[in-house]
């Protein structure tokens, strides 16, 4: 193929369509780097030429094929049909084929530096995954439960058993299944207490979080062997996914939309609540919901960045960026985050939820439409926060040796941690949100 772009020719029977290619684009990691040759991505548009009773929209299908460069890429005869090509029976809807991941046969040949990212993307993630999954002993595990289509939850928690009850209450009534967690060595009473939980499954380490990337290799350990053909979603115990709709409807009408789309992922923006006081008189009880006592949030001030790494939208903002890192903004955390994703065996997380591979699944709209996206209300900014800082300043297990721990401690230490200002928000719920620009209802509705 030597970089030219594949000829694509759309047949029905022996009768050759005029159809466009809209686009070739290359796919992602794991699907570009086979052992046969480089894929295309390509969007066919079948505007004016699919018919229009359902009789004939029915032959059309059956005798549809796809050609690239002369030969058969993909037939209705000798082919499932794949994800890409699922189809409602209306107009509107068969005017267009998604995104075709196809391996045309051809003698492309790969690069050494594209062999290098794909280890570094793909392999190694792997890899690593099954090194430090070696690291984790089963204290309770209830996996055997698990369902067919049953909707899971996979956390990393340390000393959280306060945030623990209102957590599963929280996701149990919004329609999760199973909850997998990592205990990383509490000293609360925490892995006592989800191990007395039907519906939880854990394991612990006392081993390094720092050195298995934050954790991600722990998580996707677990992912690789219990969130494969699943929707899963990976959390701290501190965020509360919302979505369109949520107040009216449950997860599974969500992943029931996200499959008939064909979308495999949910692109979330990580937004900060706050109280209108001290983060460090900030008190919610143990089972309580913290948005009863953390209710606001930033009404303007994110930034975006688009492709930045690895194909994500990086953002910044809220009062982290504010606040704690008002003299640095530059280097204030990522607030994207991709946390719901039905998983595939070579699906691996690279940093935290906020990067994965392949490079498609950090793409928030990976179509040529408007896709559905959440927020993550994020409730770190409460007293047990304020109180956790000083042992992960001790521990240097975060993120540069525990730089945003001691951004926090220094502003709590002198009594400068009120996050509430002239642009806060009161939470009312996702169509808020919507009108933001925070989240997105895509062509839900």
């Amino acid at each position: 193929m030597s970089g030219d772009s594949p000829v694509i020719a759309v047949f029905v029977g022996n009768v050759q369509l005029k159809a466009k290619v809209v686009s070739i684009t290359r796919v992602d990691l794991q699907d570009i780097y086979g052992e046969r040759a480089l894929n295309s991505g390509f969007f066919i548009s079948l505007k004016h030429v699919v018919p229009e009773g359902p009789a004939e929209l029915n032959r059309f299908f059956r005798g549809l094929r796809i050609e690239a460069n002369g030969k058969l890429l993909w037939s209705a005869r000798n082919a499932t049909v794949p994800q890409a090509f699922r189809w409602k029976r209306t107009k509107r809807t068969l005017l267009r084929f998604g995104d075709l991941k196809a391996k045309l046969i051809g003698n492309a040949n790969v690069n050494e530096s594209s062999k290098d990212e794909h280890y570094r993307y793909v392999t190694l993630p792997s890899q690593l995954a099954e090194k430090y999954g070696k690291d984790l002993i089963v204290v309770s595990d209830k996996t055997p439960k698990i369902k067919k289509h049953d909707i899971l939850i996979f956390t990393t928690i340390r000393n959280e058993y306060v945030r623990l009850p209102y957590f599963l209450q929280y996701y149990r009534a919004m329609g999760v299944n199973h909850f997998i967690f990592v205990d990383n060595d509490s000293t609360d009473e925490a892995r006592g207490f989800l191990a007395s939980q039907e519906d939880c499954s854990l394991w612990t380490t006392k081993t390094s979080y720092k050195e298995a990337n934050f954790g991600v290799h722990w998580t996707n350990s677990l992912l690789k062997k219990f969130g494969v053909g699943h929707w899963c979603l990976t959390l701290d115990p501190d965020e509360f996914f919302v979505f369109p709709y949520c107040k009216t409807r449950g997860l599974r009408e969500l992943l029931d939309f996200l499959d008939s789309e064909g979308q495999d992922h949910m692109f979330c923006l990580l937004l900060d609540m706050y109280s209108a006081g001290r983060v460090s008189e900030t008190i919610s009880a143990i089972g309580q919901d913290p948005l009863e006592v953390a209710p606001y949030f930033d009404g303007t001030g994110y930034t975006q960045q688009a492709n930045a790494s690895y194909g994500e939208t990086f953002v910044q903002g809220g009062p982290r960026r504010r606040v704690f890192f008002k003299d640095q903004p530059e280097k204030s955390p990522a607030m994207n985050k991709t946390p719901l994703v039905k998983w595939r065996p070579e699906f691996c997380y690279l940093s935290s939820t906020h990067v994965l591979s392949p490079a498609k699944l950090n793409w928030p709209h990976p179509r040529h439409f408007l896709s559905v996206t959440g927020c993550l209300l994020h409730f770190k900014f409460l007293s047990v926060m304020a109180e956790k800082a000083s042992e992960e300043i001790e521990r240097k297990e975060h993120y540069e040796d525990s730089i945003e721990y001691e951004k926090y401690h220094n502003v709590i230490s002198a009594g400068e941690d009120f996050l509430f200002y002239e642009n806060s928000l009161k939470y009312t719920g996702p169509q808020q949100l919507a009108e933001l620009g925070y989240l997105s209802f895509g062509r839900w509705f």
